[in-house]
């Protein structure tokens, strides 16, 4: 249970930014370029967006936070594991949609 919760303070940080972010590209595209779905195109903009949003928050940013998840279970490899795998679920998702 303290696993859930220590992913959940994790993405708490970069789940608001990835999703504007997203959403903010996929409109600017669609004023270029006429997209037939709005879906789908934020699924792959979240899959590049999100491990970026990553990157910034926890590698640049604030890199000590790093010994806070280890220290509650969650190694850095497995994060990096858990944003591409949320990346690549939500692509599927709003690729099915």
């Amino acid at each position: 249970m303290i696993i859930i919760r220590s992913i959940y303070l994790f993405y708490k940080k970069i789940f608001l930014a990835s999703i504007a972010v997203s959403i903010a590209i996929v409109f600017l595209l669609s004023l270029l370029i006429p997209i037939h779905s709005f879906i789908g195109s934020f699924g792959i903009s979240y899959m590049f967006v999100l491990p970026l949003i990553h990157y910034y928050i926890y590698e640049l940013r604030n890199r000590n936070e790093y010994y806070f998840y280890y220290n509650l279970g969650l190694s850095k490899i497995s994060l990096w594991m858990i944003t591409a795998i949320l990346a690549l679920v939500t692509k599927i998702i709003s690729s099915l949609i």
